[in-house]
């Protein structure tokens, strides 16, 4: 009789010991499903995050380039300005020298009127 209790408890004991292996076969596979699930998860993230830091960056360039030709549409204009001031500042220098010659040309050399100064002693 006590073999018999002793055959039976070794028999419960293997089943229990097949239980357990089987139980650590299944917490292996449930680890490592859980792992590729991680992995799979960290991708689609990763992958995610990648595509809105593309779309960020080119919203940024987009904005940078609107700014570069705003910038580049005012120094278009401020030199275009600047050429037509220069243009005018010429025009008017122009005149003046052109006057100056025409007074020198007219000056007969006596004292009598604006255009007739005393020409200069030269040397």
């Amino acid at each position: 009789m006590t073999t018999n209790i002793l055959d039976k408890l070794k028999v419960k004991e293997e089943e229990m010991e097949a239980v357990v292996r089987e139980a650590r076969k299944k917490a292996v596979s449930m680890k490592d499903e859980a792992l590729r699930r991680a992995s799979e998860i960290k991708e689609d993230a990763l992958k995610e995050i990648d595509k809105a830091v593309g779309e960020i960056a080119s919203r940024e360039e987009e904005e940078l380039l609107r700014i570069v030709r705003e910038i580049e549409g005012k120094a278009r204009k401020e030199a275009g300005e600047l050429k037509d001031k220069a243009a005018l500042r010429m025009d008017e220098a122009v005149r003046k020298v052109m006057e100056i010659v025409a007074e020198a040309a007219c000056d007969k050399g006596d004292d009598e009127g604006p255009d007739n100064r005393a020409k200069k002693p030269s040397r």
